[in-house]
Parts: structure tokens; C-alpha cells; sequence
């Protein structure tokens, strides 16, 4: 996959978190919806890092525009483990 390919796949990712999912759970098939292959490299280097990369997007504070302010979402804090 050349650079153009791979940075159009990163932004929809960044931008969509329904297709990030798709892209964390079926990387070909979610290459393919944008019209890319995908190599079996990069298959195996997304299914191997997905749960980290699951984690990490939760915790990454997100800019939204709200009525032509943009607002920066922060996820609510981990609740604590049960009794404690």
C-alpha cells in the first residue's frame, strides 16, 4: 500500500469510529470499501495491535464542532474496580 493509500485509510479512520472498528476487526474489508488492497504485513500488524489501539483511542480527547465552537470531548474517567 503506498503512503497516499495508507494516509486516505488513517483519516477515515481518525475521522469515522465506525470504520475504525471495521478497520480493527477486518482490515481487508475495510480497505477495500475505500477501492485498497491491503497486505498481509499490514493484516497482521492491525489484528495484532487492535486492543491497544481500542484503548488508546479511548483516551483521546476528541474536537468537535457545536453551533461554530469547537468543543474538546474528554472520556469520563475509569470507574474504580468494585468494592472499593
Amino acid at each position: 500500500m503506498d503512503i497516499d493509500k495508507r494516509d486516505a485509510l488513517m483519516q477515515k479512520a481518525l475521522a469515522d469510529s465506525t470504520f475504525t472498528e471495521e478497520l480493527l476487526t477486518d482490515p481487508e474489508g475495510a480497505a477495500a470499501k475505500l477501492g485498497f488492497e491491503i497486505t498481509p504485513e499490514a493484516v497482521e500488524a492491525i489484528k495484532k495491535g487492535a486492543d491497544q489501539i481500542r484503548q488508546d483511542a479511548h483516551s483521546i480527547p476528541t474536537v468537535v464542532p457545536v453551533r461554530g465552537v469547537y468543543v474538546t470531548t474528554q472520556p469520563p474517567p475509569p470507574k474504580p474496580p468494585k468494592g472499593k
